[in-house]
């Protein structure tokens, strides 16, 4: 089953339900918005698969963080985990003495295994985690590690 539901600056556009779709097939989804004159405001195509995939990757492995230079920036390192089903991208947190990781970056490229910290606190105690998602935007379950910046 696909489901789609559209909205555009508050303009709630309904939803479609397309009950005959086949695991595996993809199929493309066209939609036209008319204005109450039946003048044409938009279109578009959208590209769906039909993929019943709710299973998120697998936790990122081999997570470091390592300070790099007097700066104070942290290189934050790890492998590509395993993936059930395209792997689409990765969000980095970051927390600082002991408060829960916020959010600092996202990267959309799966070949990317490094993210540069240029804003790291001066002296604190810094713990990184990282998330992977895939194109269902399933999330891994969070790497973490912890990074000592009190030298």
């Amino acid at each position: 089953m696909t489901k789609s539901r559209a909205g555009s600056k508050g303009i709630d556009l309904g939803s479609f339900i397309d009950e005959g779709v086949e695991p595996g097939a993809f199929y493309w989804y066209g939609l036209r918005i008319d204005s109450e004159d039946g003048d044409l405001i938009a279109y578009g195509w959208h590209r769906a698969d039909a993929v019943d995939d709710e299973e998120p990757p697998s936790a990122v492995p081999e997570l470091t963080a390592v300070e790099q230079d007097d700066a104070g920036d942290v290189l934050v390192s790890w492998s590509r985990p395993a993936e059930n089903h395209r792997l689409h991208g990765y969000r980095i947190f970051r927390g600082v003495d002991g408060e829960t990781p916020e959010p600092i970056a996202t990267t959309w490229r799966i070949d990317q295994t490094s993210f540069v910290d240029d804003e790291a606190p001066d002296s604190a105690v810094v713990v990184y985690e990282l998330v992977a998602f895939d194109f269902h935007w399933n999330d891994s379950l969070p790497a973490r590690v912890t990074v000592d910046l009190l030298n």
